[in-house]
């Protein structure tokens, strides 16, 4: 019984709470839930995030997730994390003295070949040569 009750509330949740709001001029971008997905990864880059995780975070299968996050965004959510970590990690690096260890550690890279390999792929530089170039 409680199970239907929980199907009945996400039900209403999705289809027809947003319905009632009053539409702004953002919720013209897919919905609420990946609104907050969105938000959450940009706040939380520091750990770690994947699919299951963010999918059962706003109550959605792990499929449909990834589906209307990649419809909506343009890449899927592993390689969408990784931008806005490399992107953090650029910020970090052009205005902290931090060692590039402790910056790939609060961009929420646990491995720091991990960190080398993917800044270097999505920059073509190291994060030393990034930071020397463009200080």
């Amino acid at each position: 019984m409680l199970v239907w009750l929980h199907v009945i509330l996400l039900h209403l949740n999705r289809h027809c709470l947003p319905i009632a709001s009053v539409p702004t001029e953002q919720s013209t971008f897919g919905p609420e839930w990946i609104r907050e997905a969105l938000i959450y990864i940009d706040q939380h880059l520091e750990i770690d995030l994947d699919l299951q995780y963010l999918s059962k975070r706003v109550a959605v299968s792990p499929a449909h997730f990834s589906r209307v996050f990649k419809n909506l965004v343009g890449v899927n959510v592993t390689e969408y994390i990784t931008v806005k970590r490399i992107l953090l990690a650029k910020e970090l690096l052009l205005n902290f003295d931090e060692k590039i260890s402790t910056i790939a550690f609060q961009c929420g890279f646990k491995a720091m070949p991990h960190f080398y390999r993917t800044f270097k792929k999505h920059t073509s530089m190291t994060p030393s040569e990034y930071r020397k170039k463009n200080s």
